[in-house]
Order: structure tokens, then C-alpha cells, then sequence
């Protein structure tokens, strides 16, 4: 914080009296400080000047230090905010004002988020020079004034237990923050200043409230992957948790223009818009750019989804298995349904089974009791045309899964007709557990399909893990198990961005102890048959290398190993704000990446 000494000696005499009298100009960057809080907060400040860069339609606006005032000082905002008052609704963006004086405040919207340092109650404000335009955006990236980093966001490993230990404001960088090396402290050194970002790549497609996550040109971004996104994903090289995360700080959530012009509803992760120049905020967690007005596109991303380089042989040296959330999928969904039957033949290639997730009951969402798929998954297998299917599933007790409300999701198998059969044994029912049994030296499930331990703690209010045996029909007299599942979600998860550090990873503890009850099943499986073939995939809600894949994968003896695909950042199977994420467990060497 560049302030002088006669200032800040002052300040501190002022705080009997509640006023911090201001001998001086005051600029934005000297009640910002270099902090996450201003040093004058609650206090009465004088004499602030600054450029009016952008107005928000609420009487509020934003203001600037003029370029010839600007510090030297990088953790320094030069932009603030000044609210809900009179005091710039007599001038226009370009004005050079004072503001004769104002309470300097710390905002925000809830106790997890990070504040907004503001002015309150502005008066007295006055003309200085009208026109000035002398506050000009700072250019981010590569080639121009600031470069974010491209690791760390709050903490370098994002992903520590416990979580909550400490907090941005209140933690060791809450009075200096390192801009060089972590993305929230970055953004916050910008708050409410005006920026440019040259040329940003969009990150995923837009959102309901009209949002969309962007990276600026410039960056070399390690992370990026084939499709122009940048990929959250484990390096499993790393020495330390602490340097085996990039979490993608350089990228920032583009929202709603100050104009209310909106961007292009097709833009699609990859494309590359024009240059966005707004404000840096802070909502719901997230550091944001208000653009002053909406970009347009500038380059259009092309190409779509690579498909498969496989197709099943029906032979157990070329078992292909997939798994495809299909995400609350019920007989209403007809057009989706069409599309679902089309990926599966154009790029999945009709493997020879499928681990459907979030099909609904027939009724979809509707909270009648109803719990039972046939008709859902009956649309499913008619909307394939590359191969024939038959399903198997097991309906849950009504309400007593999760998911969209009177949905009843389940896991469910499609498997092709030519290729594979169940392997003879009883049809588990919903409260039933399955077990192992060996038959001539052979694991064989008593249930068939069945559910691993359903009754137990782990699966409360949660999808129970679905099980199938199936016989190769190539004379081979081999099988194979596949495991479905879908963990706990991520629901209550904090953000990067939030107060609390390490941000509260939502539903861990669940998906660990569901890991362990897994991990038990196919370890008897193993130990009736030690070459048994299990392929256990899904929906996991969770990374390589949390503690829930861990239990999964790690410990002795080992017995199940992830198979993932060797280029880092193409392991990716959802998108969810700046990153795409590696969310799902992979049984072959491509993921397919899709829009459903």
C-alpha cells in the first residue's frame, strides 16, 4: 500500500475518534492496500479522486486512479468501487472526480466469500476534469502489463484434509499478497479496476445466467488440452500433493455486460472471442470481468468429438466397456434420447457393454411412487442402430438414492446381444446384497445383476453400486464383472476462491467410505479368483489422487489399478467453471468427450 508516512501516522491517531483525516489526494490504491482488506476499513477517508471507468445502473460506479497517479506496486488495486450513492450520478464515464467524503467498507454476501473494499455514503463529490479518459484498462497475459500465474489459486494443494484450516483474509498473505504465485491474490490485486484481456479462448460452453469462463491470449497455459480448454487433472510425476495440482488461476468467469448485450449463445469450449475489456469483480465465490459491453466471437473453434479408435471383436482380448452419464434421463427426454442412441453407435462405436448413469424412472421426475426403467431404457437400446442391446438394472427404493427429486436414478447396464449374456444366477432385489461365490475355482456372483452392500451407512441417500457378471458368447467360456457406480456428489463443495483454505471438498468423507466398501467387494472377488477380470467404472465425483481414489487404487494388496490415459490433459470427462475435470474412472485408453 503506497501511502506516506505523515498518512498512515494519522490514520492510527484516528482511530479514538473514528475519522482518518487525509492531509493529502487519496487514489483507490491507497485505501485498497496491499492486502485482501483495506487497513481503513470503518474509517472516514477524504479527498479520493479517480477516473469513472464504468457505471453499474444502480447510482453506483467504479473509479480508477488516473494513469499518472498509479503506484509501483502490483498487490495494489487502482480500482474501487463507490456505492449506492448520488455522488456519480451528475457525470460520465472519462470523468475525473473527488469525492469530498466517504466510509471505506468491506463487503460481501455471505461468510464464506471474500469481501469487496468500497466506499459508502460518498458527498461533496466534484468535477476535476471532464473527459479525461486518463484511466486505461491493464492488459492481461503474456504481452501485457500483469501475467497471472498458472498453478495456484488459494493454496497449493487444494485437495488437503482437513479442509477449512485457515482463510484468505485472516491467513498468512491476508496483509500481502503474492500476486506472482497465486490466482486469488492476483485477482485481487485488480479489484474493481479495469482490465483487457487480448483475444481470451473460451473455456466451456455458456451458462443459464448467461456466463462463460475465459483464458487470455498470451499464455503459454501447460494445462491447455486438444480442445482449447485447460484440464484440472492429477500429475502423477509429482513429488509432493503440494506441486501435483494445476488449478488454472489464469483463466476468469466472464458474466452479463454493464450494457445488458449478451454473448453469442453457440460459443463452444475452444472458440476465441474478440478482445473483452470490463471490470474485475467478486460473486458467488468467483472472481468475475463485467464487460462494458459483450464480445463478439472472433474465431470459431472446429471439429467435433473425436470418436473411438476400437470396435469390439466380441472376444475377451478385446472386451470394450464404457460408461456414459446420461444425466436424469427419462422417456420425456425423446430428442435427447436420439442423440444418446447416436453417440453411442458414432463414437462410442457400440462397445460391447455400457454403464448408463442418472437414467430415471419412467416417470422422470415426477413424485409418484413410480420407480421402475423399462421404459426409459427400452427408448435407449431402440435408439441404437449399430448393434442390438438388452439392459439390466435394479430399481431403488423410491426417494432413497439421491438425485433430482421423484427421479429415482439408478446405474444401469446395456449390453450387446451378440457379443455377451448374463451369466446364469438370480436377479438381485433392491434391499439385497450380493456376495461371491466360487464355482469350480471361478468367481461367481450369487445375484446377477445385484448391489454391493446396499443397507450399508455408506450409501445413505446415495446411488448404490450395480454389479454384472457377463459370459463372452466367443466360445472362450470366460467372464467378465463390471462395477457401475456413482458416488456421492460434490454438493456443499466451497470454491478456490472462497475464504476457507483448503476449500471444503463436499462429500468426501461418503465417497471414501464407499471407496472402502468397493474396494472389500472386489478384493473377495480376488480372492476367490486372483485372475478374476473386474472393470469398475463410472461416475466416481472425484480425482486421481484424493483420498477417495486413493483408497480405490492404493493400500496393499492392490487390487484395482486405474487406467488412464497418458497425456495429462486429456483426462477429462466434465467441464465445471475454467476447468475440465477428471471426474470419471476410465476402463480403456480414450475418453470421448461429449455434450449430452
Amino acid at each position: 500500500m503506497k501511502v506516506n508516512r505523515l498518512l498512515l501516522s494519522l490514520a492510527s491517531l484516528a482511530l479514538l475518534s473514528g475519522v482518518a483525516p487525509q492531509a493529502n489526494t487519496l487514489y483507490p490504491h491507497d485505501i485498497q492496500g496491499a492486502g485482501y482488506l483495506s487497513t481503513l476499513v470503518g474509517k472516514t477517508v477524504s479527498n479520493v479522486q479517480g477516473v469513472i471507468t464504468a457505471k453499474d445502473g444502480t447510482n453506483s460506479c467504479f473509479i480508477q486512479t488516473p494513469n499518472d497517479q498509479v503506484d509501483n506496486d502490483d498487490r495494489t488495486s487502482e480500482g474501487l468501487y463507490v456505492f449506492h450513492s448520488n455522488a456519480c450520478s451528475d457525470f460520465a464515464v472519462g470523468d475525473l472526480i473527488q469525492i469530498g467524503s466517504a466510509k471505506v467498507a468491506e463487503y460481501s454476501t455471505s461468510k464464506t466469500n471474500l469481501r469487496l473494499t468500497e466506499l459508502t455514503g460518498a458527498n461533496q463529490t466534484t468535477l476535476i476534469r471532464s473527459g479525461a479518459n486518463s484511466a486505461s484498462p491493464v492488459i492481461i497475459g503474456t504481452n501485457g502489463s500483469r501475467t497471472p500465474p498458472q498453478k495456484y489459486i488459494g493454496i497449493k494443494n487444494p485437495f488437503a484434509l482437513p479442509a477449512n484450516q485457515t482463510t484468505l483474509e485472516g491467513g498468512d498473505r491476508a496483509k500481502s499478497l503474492d500476486v506472482k504465485t497465486y490466482g486469488a491474490d492476483f485477482w485481487e490485486s485488480l479489484e474493481n479496476t479495469l482490465v483487457t484481456l487480448p483475444s481470451p479462448t473460451v473455456l466451456g460452453p455458456l451458462t443459464s445466467f448467461g456466463e462463460v469462463y475465459i483464458v487470455p491470449s498470451g499464455l503459454d497455459n501447460p494445462s491447455q488440452n486438444g480442445r482449447g480448454g485447460l484440464t484440472l487433472a492429477a500429475d502423477e510425476n509429482a513429488t509432493s500433493d503440494d506441486t501435483r495440482w494445476d488449478n488454472n488461476p489464469q483463466a476468469i468467469q466472464l458474466v452479463k455486460a454493464f450494457d445488458g448485450s449478451n454473448v453469442d449463445a453457440n460459443i463452444r469450449l475452444g472458440d476465441v472471442l474478440e478482445d473483452v475489456t470490463g471490470i474485475v469483480g467478486y460473486d458467488f465465490g468467483l472472481y468475475t470481468i463485467t464487460p462494458l459491453t459483450a464480445p463478439k466471437v472472433g474465431q470459431r473453434k472446429s471439429g467435433d468429438a473425436i470418436p473411438a479408435p476400437f470396435k469390439t471383436t466380441g472376444k475377451c482380448d478385446n472386451f470394450i466397456a464404457a460408461t456414459f452419464n446420461v444425466e436424469n434421463l427419462s422417456p420425456a427426454n425423446s430428442s435427447r434420447i436420439t442423440k444418446i442412441g447416436g453417440y453411442i453407435d458414432s463414437h462410442l462405436k457400440d462397445p460391447d457393454v455400457v454403464v448408463l448413469n442418472e437414467i430415471q424412472d419412467d416417470d422422470g421426475p415426477t413424485d409418484d411412487g413410480v420407480v421402475n426403467a423399462n421404459k426409459t431404457l427400452d427408448a435407449v437400446v431402440a435408439a441404437i442402430k449399430g448393434a442390438s442391446y438388452s439392459y439390466a438394472y435394479i430399481d431403488p427404493a423410491n426417494k432413497k438414492d439421491g438425485g433430482e427429486p421423484g427421479g429415482n436414478i439408478r446405474q444401469a447396464f446395456i449390453y450387446r446381444k451378440d457379443t455377451l449374456k448374463l451369466s446364469p444366477a438370480p436377479v438381485g432385489g433392491t434391499n439385497d446384497a450380493v456376495d461371491v461365490k466360487s464355482v469350480n475355482g471361478k468367481a461367481k456372483l450369487t445375484l446377477n445383476p445385484g448391489r454391493i452392500d446396499p443397507n450399508n451407512t455408506a450409501w445413505r441417500n446415495s446411488r448404490k453400486p450395480l454389479v454384472g457378471q457377463f459370459d463372452l458368447q466367443d466360445g472362450s467360456g470366460q467372464s467378465v464383472i463390471v462395477i457401475g457406480v456413482h458416488l456421492t456428489s460434490k454438493g456443499g463443495s466451497g470454491t478456490n476462491y472462497q475464504n476457507p483454505q483448503a476449500p471444503i471438498n463436499g462429500g468426501v468423507d461418503s465417497r471414501n467410505a464407499q471407496a472402502q466398501v468397493l474396494r472389500n467387494f472386489v478384493q473377495k472377488i480376488l480372492q476367490v479368483q486372483s485372475d478374476a477380470k473386474v472393470i469398475l467404472t463410472g461416475d466416481l465425483n472425484e480425482f486421481s489422487y484424493v483420498q477417495p481414489l486413493n483408497t480405490l487404487t492404493g493400500g496393499s494388496p492392490s487390487v484395482l489399478k486405474e487406467v488412464i490415459i497418458s497425456k495429462r490433459v486429456e483426462r477429462y470427462s466434465y467441464i465445471f467453471q475454467q476447468n475440465c475435470q477428471e471426474l470419471v474412472s476410465k476402463c480403456k485408453y480414450v475418453i470421448i468427450h461429449l455434450k449430452r
